[in-house]
């Protein structure tokens, strides 16, 4: 399914448009978030979180700016880099 598919569910019924994201991306999602992360639950927790973040505030994703597989490539790789640095802050208190 392509991302104007994708959109167009979204605008149509949000719950449909978000089950159709989350097949089409979480695996991608997860390889982004894998980069920086070593823990599965950590890893899908970004996934999950990013999709979420997207679904919650999909009105605002502007396609003239970027690729929607772009964006949210973009909020995952910004969760697992704020969880990794969460994780190391973690590891240096203990």
């Amino acid at each position: 399914m392509g991302e104007e598919e994708i959109l167009a569910l979204f605008q149509k019924d949000v719950e449909t448009g978000a089950a159709a994201l989350v097949e089409q991306y979480r695996y991608l999602l997860w390889g982004v978030c894998a980069r920086r992360l070593s823990d599965p639950e950590d890893i899908w927790e970004c996934v999950y979180s990013a999709l979420a973040d997207f679904c919650l505030r999909w009105e605002n994703f502007d396609r003239s700016k970027g690729a929607l597989k772009s964006y949210l490539i973009s909020i995952a790789d910004k969760k697992a880099l704020d969880q990794y640095r969460q994780n190391q802050r973690w590891n240096r208190t203990k």
